[in-house]
């Protein structure tokens, strides 16, 4: 009797945590996508003032920074991210010449470890990361024959 007690116990604590690790993954996947479609949206935006005062020179065409905030920010209003992840967050928009880096973040709820209290009652804070680099690249004229 205090065996299958023990085991009842021992089960329940492993269903418990399986279910805790497959919701953290599948809200990790989510948001993960969601950070690449903003990062390979935002990694379109050009800055055609520099393109255009530098004379199209260079390899890398510029992006423009406030134009690839603007566009993460108008992605996660139109696919209503706030609604669908609890606390999610911004954490980071940043261009680096022709690559653009976002950060988002959101707390997870965690099934049947939210009854439970403690420190997890709240969720599990997820942050990811994504990079696109621009697609846009200067044509290179090579002196002919």
């Amino acid at each position: 009797m205090l065996l299958m007690l023990i085991y009842t116990v021992v089960g329940a604590a492993l269903l418990t945590v399986i279910t805790a690790a497959g919701a953290l993954a599948g809200w990790q996947r989510a948001l993960t996508g969601v950070a690449d479609s903003a990062a390979l949206a935002a990694a379109g935006q050009l800055d055609e003032r520099r393109l255009l005062v530098s004379g199209g020179g260079g390899e890398q065409m510029p992006l423009d920074p406030e134009q690839v905030i603007r566009t993460v920010d108008q992605l996660a209003a139109a696919q209503d991210l706030v609604a669908r992840f609890p606390g999610f967050a911004i954490v980071e928009v940043r261009t680096d010449a022709d690559v653009v880096t976002v950060r988002l973040a959101t707390r997870v709820p965690l099934p049947v470890v939210r009854w439970m209290g403690g420190d997890l009652a709240d969720g599990v804070r997820i942050v990811v990361e994504a990079r696109a680099r621009s697609p846009y690249r200067q044509l290179v004229a090579t002196p002919g024959p």
